[in-house]
């Protein structure tokens, strides 16, 4: 098993489900829609499906899955068995905002 590809696939996964919502906040919020992953955290905040502090979470954890495990030579397992129960997590609180909110991607 590749850990670093592992990881690559994770932060892949991150960034689509953020991805996969912008058309269905749009519909419902309007505004510009987002192209790029960074911009599309921004427009998530701005209409109200991630707080500020989930916004910066969520930044912050896809910048250490890409500094600790992506960008590296390697991956450590420790880093891998942490970064995916972590997505997994913030993965269904995410689903089940967008579910509190109505927004269905």
């Amino acid at each position: 098993f590749d850990l670093k590809a592992g990881m690559a696939h994770l932060r892949s996964f991150l960034e689509n489900l953020h991805k996969e919502t912008f058309p269905a906040v749009y519909a419902k919020h309007g505004g510009k829609l987002p192209s790029i992953w960074g911009d599309g955290v921004n427009y998530l905040r701005d209409n109200g499906v991630l707080s500020t502090k989930e916004q910066q979470f969520a930044i912050s954890l896809y910048a250490a899955i890409s500094d600790e495990a992506v960008h590296p030579l390697i991956a450590d397992r420790q880093y891998a068995r942490l970064f995916r129960n972590v997505v997994i997590e913030y993965a269904l609180l995410f689903l089940w905002k967008l579910e509190k909110l109505g927004v269905k991607p």
